[in-house]
């Protein structure tokens, strides 16, 4: 990986949300070597976290099952570029509509079990939007 890769995600704080350790652990270990500032939690941390977060990853299930306000408020809490920071979920169990992910609050989102580099192209997409 180039010096271009590396400085692609420096400095960027990115917020995980998943209840599934080993998932936050994975997301880490593939974010930080890139520079990337990485929070890990579960939904109840998220809501009380104090970091500012430039792009929100979080479980489909989780918001789908919390409900779209959970997101909503994170994203209006973590600002991108004086908005509200852009969302990746992540999705098990096959691929969704596009519509089921963005009527949850996602901009894009990743498979599970997470491939490093649909998580990386997928961060920089959403950063560079």
């Amino acid at each position: 990986m180039g010096d271009s890769d590396r400085e692609s995600l420096e400095g960027v704080h990115v917020l995980v949300i998943d209840f599934d350790a080993d998932v936050r652990e994975l997301v880490r270990k593939v974010l930080e070597p890139l520079g990337a500032l990485v929070t890990t939690t579960t939904a109840a941390g998220a809501a009380e976290t104090t970091i500012v977060a430039d792009v929100i990853l979080c479980d489909l299930e989780l918001v789908e099952a919390t409900g779209q306000v959970f997101l909503a408020g994170l994203r209006r809490k973590h600002q991108h570029r004086g908005r509200p920071a852009p969302a990746l979920a992540f999705v098990t169990g096959g691929r969704p509509t596009d519509a089921r992910v963005r009527a949850a609050g996602f901009q894009r989102y990743v498979l599970k079990p997470i491939e490093p580099d649909a998580l990386r192209d997928a961060i920089r997409r959403l950063i560079t939007r």
